[in-house]
């Protein structure tokens, strides 16, 4: 993380001396911006409170804020964890302060998941006048990836138990293959005792488990050397779990997370049988609520001074007035859900347009999803002639849900064949891409 700028938030720091300058100056060298307790709270900005130092008064506020469901982040140093606040980020001294903004980013990964949830019900009931049904409920999936300790296999078999559905990927081909056709509820990484932590490091290194804000989860051991490479891993994790406890206690709490995790997932479109809301035909939603959906996420968007970005996909084929394109539409968007986010809302907008809300999602940040989502595009051995086309905008405050719309449909395109693609020859670059 980079020096702290004018977008980086504050981070309250509850402490006394000597501690509170020492702990301030150690925020400050990872690029956080401490700043005294304040009596209001700002939403979604961090509080650290160092249990060695912090006053009577400060632990009390803070406990007032966690029963008052205040939504940020509690950041607790030491070890004697208050009760009645166990979904704190912990850190057991300040050593490790710097996983602090992995931690953090983990935080507002899962925080924005669950807003997102939210705000789909609410639209779903907005849109069609009724209650939401009771969603249809699946079997949470667990991605194992890496480590071969009798201990590690152990524990899986005790998730399997707790009706999990434990898929275990050795090689990085095969990680990067299930994650490509399945949509996992969580990622499981053992640092391994032996060291050998490669096949996570490669996947971890390719960008693939952050970019699809998939739960991480990491056991680590005490004894566990840990390399610059692994504290990457670290530094992204969801949750940590200390492999050294008993079998059945972490095996209790994993257990716990990856179903919490697993049941504040956005709503997904074939868990609806409203017609307004779920396009039967692709699988994906509908016209009608994604332009409904995107009106919510706007207001939103301007309330917390959070980007929003809209991006279609245009599929194209030549000599046969698309009708080639059209038949290669489902195949794509069997593709693409499987790269999307879950935060992502993706929409048949017609029968060669798919259009996608990306909420809190910057300009720039949208651009790698749809390079990413090309060269899935390009692996799929379509025929040829088709070729597909992107388009983006990002939110302004004079956007409505269908202005957004219609200006990105309106900006430039980026084109590009399949055989292009293949070869390497297309490249979503910046300069290309229309801010709108």
């Amino acid at each position: 993380m980079g020096g702290a700028n004018f977008m980086t938030p504050a981070i309250e720091l509850a402490a006394e001396s000597p501690r509170l300058e020492m702990l301030r100056a150690r925020l400050k060298s990872i690029g956080l911006v401490p700043c005294d307790v304040r009596e209001e709270p700002s939403e979604f900005e961090p509080i650290l409170i160092d249990l060695r130092s912090a006053s009577p008064e400060h632990i009390k506020l803070v406990y007032q804020q966690a029963l008052q469901c205040v939504r940020r982040p509690f950041v607790l140093i030491g070890p004697d964890i208050p009760a009645r606040l166990d979904d704190a980020i912990l850190l057991s001294d300040e050593t490790e302060l710097g996983l602090l903004p992995g931690k953090l980013a983990a935080y507002y990964r899962c925080a924005n998941t669950e807003r997102e949830a939210a705000l789909r019900l609410a639209s779903v009931q907005s849109l069609t006048g009724t209650a939401p049904k009771a969603l249809k409920q699946t079997r949470p999936s667990l991605l194992v990836v890496g480590g071969s300790s009798v201990r590690f296999l152990a524990l899986q078999a005790s998730l399997k138990a707790n009706n999990i559905d434990v898929v275990a990927a050795f090689t990085v081909p095969t990680a990067l293959d299930y994650l490509a056709k399945k949509d996992f509820s969580a990622v499981l990484i053992s640092l391994d005792e032996t060291g050998d932590n490669t096949v996570a490091e490669s996947i971890l290194s390719a960008n693939t488990v952050s970019s699809l804000s998939r739960p991480l989860f990491v056991v680590r051991h005490d004894d566990t050397q840990i390399c610059a490479e692994d504290n990457i891993i670290l530094s992204q994790a969801t949750e940590i779990f200390d492999g050294d406890r008993s079998l059945d206690s972490v095996a209790e709490d994993l257990v716990w997370q990856i179903f919490r995790h697993h049941s504040s997932k956005p709503m997904t479109p074939d868990q609806s049988d409203e017609p307004k809301v779920h396009d039967k035909l692709t699988g994906l939603f509908t016209r009608d609520f994604l332009e409904h959906h995107l009106q919510q996420q706007m207001t939103e968007s301007h309330s917390v001074f959070l980007p929003l970005a809209f991006m279609t996909l245009t599929i194209n084929s030549r000599g046969d007035e698309n009708a080639t394109a059209r038949r290669c539409l489902l195949t794509i968007t069997k593709r693409l859900q499987t790269l999307l986010r879950q935060t992502d809302l993706a929409a048949r907008l017609d029968w060669t347009t798919i259009g996608f809300s990306l909420r809190r999602t910057a300009y720039t940040d949208a651009a790698r999803l749809a390079e990413r989502c090309s060269s899935a595009i390009a692996e799929l051995g379509l025929p040829n002639s088709v070729s597909f086309a992107w388009r983006i905008c990002e939110k302004r405050n004079t956007h409505t849900a269908k202005s957004l719309i219609g200006a990105t449909m309106a900006a430039r395109q980026i084109r590009g064949t399949i055989a292009a693609q293949k070869r390497g020859h297309v490249s979503l670059k910046k300069p290309f891409l229309n801010r709108c």
